[in-house]
């Protein structure tokens, strides 16, 4: 069974969290190291997936005004395909719309993931451009603030 909890940029999970990162983005996908933390990281909503007692995903969204930015979106490869990233998007999506009152969601997804994120409901919002090597696209989502 999958829990989510919001975690502090600050607490011990958040340093299970960055491992996470770093299997995901650094171990699989050759992201470089210094981009998996940055000063957003300060004022984002934090999400981390347990399987019991274990983080096994995670992700953050952050606030711009009325616009939330969903990012750093990772999953542990034995855990994939069992839902755990549509339950962490949804997750931010909603903390988001009730807690921020946002009326857009935005993030910038790995080509690869362009599918996943459409099922959540979003759209390309421009062309493709690389980012650490991997090539990504704009995306964007209306929602109905509270």
């Amino acid at each position: 069974m999958i829990t989510l909890k919001q975690i502090d940029k600050n607490s011990t999970e958040f340093d299970e969290v960055y491992n996470i990162r770093l299997t995901v983005f650094t171990g699989e996908q050759n992201v470089p190291i210094n981009m998996l933390v940055d000063d957003a990281d300060e004022n984002a909503v934090q999400i981390a997936a347990y399987e019991n007692e274990s983080i096994v995903g995670c992700g953050r969204i952050v606030i711009n005004e009325n616009i939330g930015i969903i990012g750093r979106v990772a999953v542990l490869a034995d855990k994939r395909k069992f839902g755990i990233g549509k339950l962490i998007c949804e997750k931010l999506i909603n903390i988001a719309v009730a807690d921020y009152n946002v009326s857009e969601i935005t993030l910038q997804s790995q080509c690869t993931a362009r599918k996943f994120y459409e099922k959540l409901g979003f759209t390309a919002d421009g062309g493709t451009f690389v980012k650490a090597g991997i090539e990504h696209i704009e995306m964007k989502k209306e929602v109905t603030a509270m």
